[in-house]
């Protein structure tokens, strides 16, 4: 990154493939005190993967307790999301240091999520504008991941929930608020991210290659049903 605390894209990963796709200014930051404290790049990224790692299961517990869980449920949570299949791929086999550092946030995120729809609160609220912008500095993806995984889920929770109808949409509204806040906060990033992102000139790096051919690996809408 050349000294730069939040860069945008890394012209030499993936062909050129913008890093908006895949990592935020996040990833960069917590490698920060592992270099300061005299580790080496690759020793600093080990370091960092297990501090997510173990970062992760104390998210799964505290989201589970967030969302009224005892302490034993919410430990099986933690060991739950500690050694996910997924999880352990991203983290030992992958090596994917986005999508293993929003391990660390997207538990919280889902949580406060469903309960700002359930029982709209300021710290509830505090906590779903952290995590979403944390997740939008770290993996972007993760959080249209995220949205497609929490629409059932809300989906069920409002049908089982009581109230008129302004008393849903002001409990939708009060979960909306933060995220949109937390879109608006970020926008210095991720603006400027997206708008560069057509810089790198993917096709024209990778017309070899048909692992990195964007229109073909490209994601569409309706790739998503």
């Amino acid at each position: 990154a050349e000294g730069v605390p939040y860069p945008l894209w890394v012209p030499y990963l993936g062909a050129g493939m913008p890093l908006f796709q895949f990592y935020g200014p996040v990833n960069f930051l917590l490698a920060a005190p592992w270099i300061l404290a005299g580790l080496g790049p690759v020793s600093a990224l080990k370091a960092e993967l297990f501090a997510g790692h173990v970062l992760s299961a104390l998210s799964f517990f505290a989201a589970a307790r967030h969302l009224g869980a005892g302490r034993r449920a919410a430990l099986v949570a933690c060991a739950a999301g500690a050694f996910s299949p997924w999880r352990l791929a991203v983290f030992d086999y992958r090596g994917a240091l986005g999508e293993a550092n929003a391990f660390v946030l997207a538990p919280l995120a889902a949580a406060s999520a469903l309960r700002a729809a359930r029982e709209p609160g300021p710290r509830t609220s505090a906590w779903l504008l952290v995590s979403v912008a944390g997740l939008v500095l770290t993996h972007p993806p993760t959080i249209l991941t995220l949205f497609v995984a929490l629409l059932p889920a809300l989906a069920v929770q409002e049908i089982e929930a009581r109230g008129s109808a302004p008393e849903r949409f002001r409990r939708l509204g009060a979960a909306a608020i933060p995220v949109a806040l937390a879109a608006g906060l970020t926008a210095w990033w991720w603006l400027p991210a997206a708008g560069e992102g057509g810089a790198t000139s993917l096709a024209a790096r990778s017309g070899e290659s048909r692992y990195f051919r964007y229109r073909e690996h490209g994601v569409a809408p309706a790739s998503l049903l």
